[in-house]
């Protein structure tokens, strides 16, 4: 008796079997199952290939992430976003323009200059009137020297503190150029 290789499962089976015992798959009319193999050498492991849909799909991803990447990198002007940080944290700056304020919560300050986006002149102003009451937010003077102590790139925010001060506020990062 003879073993042989079955070309369907690639375990090894008589060459006088009508099926393989293994899978069930029929050997037509005397034919052997696969070719005869010498015992002494283990069956052949299936290679396991990647199906062609995965392989594209897993393309599409990559060239996807790529293109999001490339407009989530540009401004809305079409300009193209500096690839370094503009600001460090620890630089001196200066207010630039009048009538900026910061919080101290990058919240509130997202919260507060929402209203001024939707033209809500009492809501934004009483939000702020509120925020300098209890000392959360703060007017800065053009020319104020002030510190960044950190940055949110993406929400082109800065946050800083006044020259002498320990308390630290969120601004938009056009105010300190």
């Amino acid at each position: 008796m003879t073993l042989t290789l079955c070309r369907e499962c690639g375990k090894q089976v008589s060459t006088e079997a009508q099926a393989c015992p293994h899978c069930g798959a029929p050997s037509p009319s005397g034919q052997t199952l696969a070719q005869p193999v010498a015992p002494q050498v283990p069956p052949k492991q299936r290679s396991h290939s990647v199906p062609k849909a995965v392989s594209i799909g897993c393309i599409a991803g990559v060239v996807l992430l790529v293109v999001i990447g490339v407009i989530g990198d540009s401004s809305s002007d079409g300009t193209s976003r500096p690839e370094k940080p503009y600001v460090v944290t620890g630089d001196s700056k200066m207010i630039s323009g009048g009538g900026r304020f910061g919080c101290m919560s990058r919240d509130d300050f997202k919260r507060i200059i929402q209203y001024a986006v939707q033209r809500d002149t009492g809501a934004f102003a009483n939000a702020l009137l509120t925020g300098y009451a209890t000392g959360t937010c703060t007017a800065f003077r053009e020319g104020e020297p002030v510190y960044i102590t950190d940055t949110d790139v993406w929400a082109e925010l800065v946050r800083v503190r006044q020259r002498g001060e320990t308390r630290e506020f969120w601004t938009t990062r056009n105010a300190v150029p």
